[in-house]
């Protein structure tokens, strides 16, 4: 029952969030050093009350995307049980991965470029603290779960 179409359109993050009858945001991010995040959101439920709970902000792992917590499905993602328990559930996409693949200046094009010169450092240091301040600002929080 999952994504019918799947298997014949190429499928995003917010595809697949859709597809299980979840509302779906993308944001973007621009970090310190330019790269430009891109940012999934499940801002509430598909159960009532509709109304965002507290920020819970999932950070994806090594080579991946903010796709792995919903590809299970809504009664097997960590996404949507999640977002049934009242969290609104934002998704970080680090540099350089499928989402986040743009830089204000730098051109991930040419993969031996400076584009591909950072690290796991850049990611904790640079990407996360300006992912979760714009998570904070956005949904009026002074913290997220």
């Amino acid at each position: 029952e999952t994504c019918k179409d799947c298997a014949r359109t190429p499928v995003t993050t917010v595809d697949l969030i859709r597809a299980e009858g979840y509302p779906a945001e993308t944001h973007r991010v621009t970090t310190d050093d330019g790269y430009i995040l891109g940012i999934h959101r499940i801002p509430t439920s598909r159960y009532p009350p509709y109304t965002p709970g507290p920020p819970v902000l999932y950070l994806h792992g090594y080579i991946s995307s903010s796709a792995e917590i919903v590809l299970r499905g809504r009664k097997n993602s960590l996404g949507f049980l999640l977002s049934d328990q009242g969290y609104d559930v934002w998704m970080i996409n680090f540099r350089g991965n499928v989402y986040s693949r743009n830089h204000t200046d730098l051109s991930p094009d040419d993969l031996k470029g400076p584009f591909w010169n950072f690290t796991w450092w850049e990611m904790g240091s640079l990407d996360l603290p300006k992912v979760l301040k714009y998570v904070l600002d956005m949904t009026n929080q002074n913290k997220a779960c």
